[in-house]
């Protein structure tokens, strides 16, 4: 295959339409802005009336662990899955790794494929939290025991996602300086370019990560001794269980987090490859692809939703309501348009 035009993925599931924009098309970029700049006033009367009038109805505190989430000090009960999911990676790697040899082959690759599924849920669940902690920023210990524990589960330092995504992706969404653009792919077969974006980005956004923890350094922030941090703890468990049992370490560690890495990424194809081109994604609601399907967003903590993450990365709300309030949101929003 050679490079052409971009090609257009056909996708199913998919709501809000997007056309493909190219960054340097800067006639059909200003038609779209111009175009969405009604869009963002029939949202804005959708969050005044709909969306305010309903939050309540489905606000956390309803939740019947919410008192618990109160005295442990999580913002919302919805966070348990989460939790729950991080604890099932933990139980399936543990088993895995001591009692998965007696495991018949066709029983030993199914837990093998769900270790890989639960690694990228937990992918998931680190993509909501560099947005929304799970707990109040004063928990600061408790915040950092759960930035560990990810970490853990992905294999790869959860400050890291910082530069390239909340930095980069977010604030210059498919321009030049957004580092996963995905016009860095333009291969005829859409196939090529889901498959190999996550690698095509990845030395670019590697780059990123070191040079803005170096800034940090500079500025004498904490964010550097976070990441190093994080680091020291990744390599600090693969190294051991590298030398007990190399092929456990490749089957139970490193394949699993490769797998959630490459998925994590390889998703922001899926959601803004052909969409629209802009610089504030606040007024843009053709930004990206969202998939709604129930089974997916309660496995990914609602990721599926997706321009309007975008459009307000705190969930239309102080920043106590993390993810559990994107499909509300969603729906007041575009409610005019789907």
């Amino acid at each position: 295959p050679h490079r052409t035009s971009p090609p257009r993925a056909k996708l199913p599931s998919v709501v809000v339409c997007c056309s493909p924009v190219m960054e340097n098309d800067a006639q059909t970029y200003h038609r779209a802005k111009l175009a969405n700049e009604l869009v963002s006033t029939q949202m804005s009367d959708a969050l005044t009336s709909t969306f305010v009038k309903e939050v309540k109805k489905a606000t956390w505190e309803s939740h019947p662990l919410q008192s618990l989430a109160k005295l442990i000090g999580l913002k919302s009960a919805y966070d348990f899955r989460a939790l729950s999911f991080m604890a099932l990676y933990f139980i399936t790697f543990y088993n895995m790794w001591f009692y998965g040899d007696s495991l018949p082959f066709v029983l030993w690759f199914a837990a093998e494929l769900w270790l890989m599924w639960i690694a990228f849920c937990c992918a998931t669940i680190i993509h909501n939290t560099i947005h929304c902690y799970m707990f109040p920023m004063t928990y600061r210990w408790t915040n950092s025991l759960v930035f560990w524990a990810l970490t853990l589960c992905y294999g790869h330092p959860v400050s890291s996602f910082v530069p390239g995504h909340n930095q980069s992706h977010h604030k210059f969404t498919q321009l030049r300086r957004d580092h996963m653009r995905t016009s860095k792919l333009r291969w005829d077969w859409n196939l090529l370019n889901f498959l190999f974006y996550q690698p095509t980005v990845l030395q670019r956004v590697l780059v990123s990560d070191i040079e803005f923890a170096l800034l940090q350094r500079a500025l004498g922030r904490p964010f550097f001794s976070k990441m190093v941090g994080e680091y020291a703890l990744v390599f600090g468990s693969a190294i051991p269980l590298l030398f007990l049992s190399p092929f456990k370490f490749l089957f139970y560690f490193q394949i699993p987090h490769l797998i959630a890495q490459w998925g994590i990424v390889s998703i922001n194809h899926l959601q803004h490859d052909g969409c629209d081109v802009n610089g504030d994604a606040s007024q843009f609601g053709n930004i990206a692809r969202n998939f709604v399907g129930s089974w997916l967003n309660w496995w990914t903590c609602n990721n599926g939703f997706h321009s309007i993450h975008h459009m307000k990365p705190r969930c239309l709300a102080p920043p106590s309501l993390c993810f559990s309030f994107l499909p509300l949101s969603f729906s007041s929003t575009f409610r005019s348009l789907t």
